[in-house]
C-alpha cells in the first residue's frame, strides 16, 4: 500500500497560510477554542476556494454517484492520501471538518448493504486504508472519527468511507 505523506488538512493549512504558532499546536492537538474554530473555518475556506493547488468541483453537479462520475473519472484534481487497483483515498473537495479524507472502492458498489461476498478483497483492503488513515489522523489531530451513510442519508450512491477529526465546519463560517 502507497500511502502519501502528506500532513491533515488542519496542519497543512496552518503552516501554508501562517496562521500563527497557536494555531498550528492547536490543529495538531485538535483544541477547539473559539479563536481556533474561527481559524480553521477561514484556513478551510480558504482551501477550499482559493487554493491554486486544489480545484474546488464545480458546485452545479446534480448525478447520483460523483465518485463514478467525477473523482473517479479524473474530471476534478484531487489531493490522494493513498491509490491501489480497488481502493482511492483523498482530501473531501468540500470538506464538512477540519480533516476529512474520503475513502471509496474503485468498484461501484451502491452502499454498505451492496457487499457481496465478492467483494471481500475490497472490503479487507477498505478496512485496512481506514485503520491506517484513522490512525495517522488520530496521531497528529488527537481524534479521529470514520463515518459511512444509508438509504437517503447517503448524498452520493457510492459506498464510501469519511474519515474526520475537528468540529463540524457549520455554513455560517463561509460566510465573507
Amino acid at each position: 500500500m502507497a500511502f502519501s505523506q502528506g500532513v491533515t488538512l488542519g496542519w497543512y493549512a496552518a503552516r501554508r497560510w501562517r496562521a500563527g504558532p497557536a494555531c498550528a499546536q492547536a490543529c495538531m492537538k485538535n483544541v477547539q477554542t473559539p479563536e481556533h474554530r474561527s481559524c480553521e473555518a477561514v484556513l478551510a475556506k480558504r482551501w477550499m476556494v482559493g487554493d491554486d493547488e486544489r480545484p474546488v468541483m464545480d458546485v452545479n453537479y446534480s448525478g447520483t454517484d460523483f465518485y463514478c462520475d467525477v473523482a473517479l473519472a479524473g474530471k476534478v484534481e484531487l489531493k490522494k492520501e493513498y491509490e491501489s487497483e480497488q481502493v482511492l483515498a483523498y482530501h473531501h473537495t468540500r470538506p464538512f471538518w477540519p480533516v476529512h479524507i474520503v475513502v471509496v472502492p474503485k468498484k461501484h458498489i451502491s452502499s454498505f448493504t451492496a457487499l457481496t461476498r465478492a467483494d471481500d478483497a475490497i472490503l479487507l483492503e477498505l478496512v485496512e486504508v481506514l485503520k491506517t488513515l484513522a490512525a495517522k489522523t488520530q496521531r497528529e489531530c488527537g481524534a479521529a472519527r470514520i463515518l459511512t451513510n444509508l438509504g437517503t442519508y447517503q448524498d452520493s450512491k457510492h459506498l464510501h468511507f469519511h474519515v474526520c477529526s475537528g468540529e463540524p465546519l457549520s455554513k455560517q463560517n463561509y460566510r465573507p
